[in-house]
């Protein structure tokens, strides 16, 4: 007995080492690495001009033009954490390290109904490091809300439900209040199917109808969700039919829709979702494959002791991967919804194994954080080969002696997320030859950014005027930044 109990502190000991090992990473690639083109840094400038323009209800991707394809959320609490902390990589990826965090601390508080020993430890530890579940925790995109949102409102109903909770049945409709304005219908949808198809399995219409505050809860679902819709409609007339049909419905089942107002057709073929879903809880593939292999019966057994909560945790996961499994434009980030269930049922599943197995797969957890120390490394030191950022650009602009109010111009069709993020909103961008030369003449320190192979291209009247002092080498693509003579703002 104390051999076992020895064992079993060991174990949990161990566990807590890993997770520290994890957010050590975690915090020195948030603090370490820029903020890369093109999501990330679209999504930081959206929260860095809700910051500077006070405007709460319109998310802008640029001055004056509205991003009305994701609700705030996420930019809110961006927003909030650059309020505070400084406009900055560490400060931006705040928000979804907390909100990781979070979801964490809620996997485990639903694992503590099982009756399955280190299942709470198993679970989340299996979790934390998946390698998607451990981008999504430092990167600036709205998944971690959703994610969030959608764990929120899986871990409410059962617990509402099952153990009773009263203040966990309002939090199941908490998060589907913040769910809608988190990214949408999707975060009302996933849930009503998955935990429907578990009532309906399991005949418990009665005690769901009986144990969840279903008037009040609504109506605070409602007064979560709906003020900010309506705002939104006011002031960008047609946002509701853009954002419900376009965005929920013709994105996803019409590879060929042209009504993406801000990024591009991802399209893929279809089924796509399940390669990323398997991509996404690597290095725990692989002990999944074993296990799938060696203890297939013990699987089952464990499937049908424990039939209401394996079932509950398998609606949760499958029901977003069949959802896009007919879609064609998707991208890896919508494989999210299907870890934390993952990592539970599959914790449900490996602590039956032997201790000395369950032992091994432990270390599977060190992979993410050595593979992602490895790539902190490479955008330290080698940041040519991976970085997408125009940081080390406008650092260099900025230690020029530069006239107040000066604008860093870019022959570009669009501004760089990352330059007008790093530069709070300094840049401008442009392919028209007079507006380059009106820009450039208003400048009282005229620079300009290029691609490197592009100056041949520019108007006669400026290449001459030229003089490189920075190359980026950013990826694929090198940029060079230009000093333009002064008397260029002499000429006619």
């Amino acid at each position: 007995m104390r051999i076992h109990c020895s064992r079993r502190n060991f174990y949990i000991s161990r566990t807590i080492l890993m997770f520290f090992f994890l957010l050590l990473v975690r915090l020195i690639a948030n603090y370490l690495i820029p903020i890369n083109d093109t999501t990330e840094a679209r999504y930081a400038e959206i929260a860095r001009k809700m910051l500077e323009t006070h405007n709460w209800v319109t998310p802008m991707i640029d001055y004056g033009k509205p991003f009305l394809a994701k609700p705030p959320l996420s930019f809110w609490l961006t927003t909030l954490s650059m309020k505070v902390f400084g406009v900055n990589a560490f400060a931006a990826r705040l928000p979804a390290l907390l909100l990781s965090i979070g979801i964490l601390l809620l996997v485990a508080r639903i694992a503590s109904t099982s009756t399955y020993r280190n299942i709470r430890s198993t679970a989340t530890l299996i979790l934390a490091s998946c390698i998607f579940f451990f981008i999504n925790a430092g990167a600036v995109m709205t998944d971690a809300s959703l994610l969030f949102t959608l764990t929120l409102t899986m871990v409410g109903f059962w617990l509402g439900v099952i153990e009773k909770k009263i203040i966990w049945g309002y939090l199941f409709f908490v998060g589907l209040g913040l769910g809608l304005i988190a990214k949408g219908l999707p975060a009302v949808v996933f849930p009503i199917v998955s935990i429907g198809a578990w009532i309906f399995q399991f005949n418990q219409w009665k005690a769901v109808w009986q144990r969840l505050p279903w008037f009040t809860g609504c109506l605070l679902t409602c007064l979560i969700a709906i003020p900010w819709y309506w705002m939104a409609e006011l002031k960008n007339p047609g946002f509701l039919h853009y954002f419900i049909i376009g965005e929920h419905i013709q994105r996803f089942l019409d590879p060929s829709w042209q009504g993406d107002k801000y990024g591009y057709v991802h399209a893929v073929p279809k089924g796509t979702i399940w390669i990323y879903f398997l991509a996404g809880v690597f290095p725990w593939i692989i002990p999944l494959i074993d296990t799938g292999v060696h203890n297939r019966k013990q699987w089952a057994e464990v499937y049908r002791n424990n039939l209401p909560w394996c079932s509950y945790l398998l609606y949760w996961m499958v029901v977003p991967l069949v959802f896009f499994t007919l879609a064609s434009n998707i991208i890896y980030p919508y494989a999210f919804p299907a870890l934390p269930p993952f990592s539970l049922l599959f914790a449900s599943l490996i602590v039956q194994i032997n201790d000395q197995k369950r032992e091994r797969f432990q270390y599977w957890a060190i992979v993410t954080g050595i593979v992602f120390s490895m790539v902190v490394g490479l955008f330290v030191f080698k940041p040519s080969l991976v970085a997408k950022s125009q940081l080390p650009l406008i650092s260099v602009w900025k230690n020029q002696d530069l006239a107040p109010n000066s604008h860093l111009i870019y022959w570009f069709a669009t501004p760089i997320d990352s330059a007008q993020f790093y530069s709070s909103g300094k840049t401008l961008a442009t392919l028209s030859d007079q507006q380059l030369l009106d820009w450039l003449k208003n400048e009282k320190t005229p620079y300009l950014v290029t691609k490197s192979d592009i100056p041949k291209k520019l108007p006669l009247e400026i290449v001459d005027k030229l003089h490189p002092i920075y190359v980026l080498q950013n990826g694929k693509s090198d940029f060079t930044l230009y000093k333009v003579d002064h008397d260029l703002r002499q000429t006619s």
